[in-house]
């Protein structure tokens, strides 16, 4: 079986889990790493059960000869502090981009080779909240499988996210279109509403102008009758 139809078969449906997070990282030591942050379905909201993994992170570290590493973040590497759904947003957030504000006060995950492995530390520095290494020493070793399994299971990745990015547009085009339609239809009562309404103030006005001249009318004609009426001198 070739690589293409062994990933073809490989390739989940688009109902499965929320894909994986693209990431890029550079290590202290100048080493590239592509990484694939696999979330708990229940983050950010809140943390899992203690030995349920919160997230499973694989890198590539690049090279003419690729190492595949993964390691499963648990709540024994975090800090012991209240993790509000804001704090977890905040792990998302820097694990996806690696940094996040301006030094001093940065948000940042260190990535250091360590004999036999990789090791992952997150610091939080935000001035508003700051509280130091929040993830500390996740090893992340060797992830035991080939690398052709690996590339499958990248391409794999990459296939979900491009399906949920296809979903999110398509479901966005949609929306889109239903809000033209509903704009247009909004359009099209204002004008009907504006027509009636103009077509009913021209009937009150000329309604107006009709009992208006009636009275004039009517004083004239009293008028006229009293004059007639008068005694001769």
């Amino acid at each position: 079986m070739s690589t293409i139809d062994e990933f073809s078969l490989a390739v989940e449906p688009a109902t499965a889990p929320r894909p994986p997070v693209f990431a890029f990282w550079e290590s202290t030591g100048g080493d590239s790493a592509e990484v694939l942050l696999r979330w708990h379905p229940k983050m950010p909201q809140e943390l899992p059960k203690e030995e349920e993994p919160i997230c499973t992170v694989q890198l590539c570290i690049r090279g003419e000869t690729p190492e595949f590493l993964e390691a499963t973040l648990q709540q024994h590497h975090l800090a012991r502090v209240v993790w509000t759904e804001r704090h977890l947003e905040r792990l998302m957030a820097v694990m996806a981009r690696q940094r996040l504000g301006e030094p001093p006060h940065q948000d940042d995950l260190r990535l250091r080779r360590a004999p036999g492995r990789m090791v992952i530390d997150v610091h939080f520095r935000d001035k508003a909240a700051p509280l130091g290494c929040v993830v500390e020493i996740l090893n992340a070793y060797s992830s035991g499988r080939s690398q052709r399994s690996e590339v499958v299971e990248l391409l794999r990745a990459a296939s979900r996210a491009q399906q949920v990015q296809q979903a999110a547009l398509q479901e966005s085009t949609e929306n889109l279109e239903a809000m033209r339609r509903s704009l247009a239809r909004l359009d099209s009562e204002w004008a009907d509403a504006k027509a009636a309404a103009e077509k009913r103030h021209r009937g009150l006005l000329q309604r107006f102008a009709l009992v208006l001249q009636a009275k004039i009318d009517k004083a004239r004609s009293r008028e006229l009758v009293g004059k007639r009426r008068l005694p001769y001198t």
